[in-house]
């Protein structure tokens, strides 16, 4: 009976977890009291993240979220949901300097859509070749841009 109550716990836990992740992923959500308090947390530093990167980052944001929403690598480009994958540029940006080539990239913009989507609908590798590649050289533009 225990293990029983355990694991009842242990999947609410992660059932309050993925909502969290699935709610999180749009800008406009209202975070409610209704909401469990680890949820509502989340959620709202979630938001709270991604603001910040949009504010220090414009242009770069704009240009990656286009990147992302044209190469589309999981099948949510519905032609008017443009900002659909600001979520994960906004977590994707803060880890672009620690990037020193295009397979750096490509293991950044993997492990995102793997945390964000799950392994399942992330799908492999080498579904983000051609857009980890097309953020390499947005970020190497901009650092030229930045140089000179």
């Amino acid at each position: 009976m225990k293990w029983i109550i355990i694991v009842g716990i242990i999947v609410l836990i992660a059932a309050g977890f993925g909502l969290a992740r699935h709610l999180s992923r749009s800008n406009g959500v209202e975070v409610t009291d209704d909401w469990p308090p680890e949820v509502k947390a989340q959620v709202e530093a979630s938001q709270a993240l991604r603001a910040k990167v949009q504010a220090e980052y414009p242009k770069l944001f704009l240009e990656l979220r286009q990147c992302l929403f044209q190469n589309d690598p999981v099948g949510i480009n519905f032609e008017t949901n443009t900002d659909e994958y600001d979520p994960e540029v906004g977590t994707i940006i803060p880890r672009l300097p620690e990037c020193t080539s295009q397979n750096d990239v490509l293991n950044v913009v993997h492990e995102e859509f793997t945390k964000w989507f799950g392994a399942d609908v992330a799908g492999p590798k080498t579904n983000y070749t051609d857009v980890s590649e097309d953020i390499w050289k947005i970020w190497k533009a901009r650092e030229t841009q930045t140089e000179h």
